[in-house]
């Protein structure tokens, strides 16, 4: 009998490997994730370095959430995350 749990269980691991091969940068290679480099440029204008994020509140990081989901990007022809998702959601 095929055992359908652990089937599934290493599908999941391949997906995951996949994603995280496309989405996480080699180290000292930052050129090749300038939109994560950026944004991570833009939070600490907001959380200086060693902010201790566990003393901040859920609904002041939901606040930057909603500040860089609304505002433009170059990456995205100067729409905001936001319009690009409702543009596909609304597509689909």
């Amino acid at each position: 009998p095929i055992d359908v749990q652990k089937t599934v269980v290493a599908a999941f691991r391949d997906i995951d490997a996949n994603i995280f091969c496309e989405f996480i940068a080699r180290p000292y290679h930052s050129w090749e994730c300038g939109l994560n480099e950026h944004t991570n440029r833009l939070i600490k204008r907001f959380y200086p370095k060693r902010t201790d994020f566990s003393q901040v509140s859920h609904r002041k990081i939901a606040e930057l959430e909603h500040t860089f989901n609304t505002r433009g990007r170059k990456s995205l022809g100067y729409r905001s995350p936001n319009e690009v998702f409702l543009t596909h959601l609304l597509a689909a």
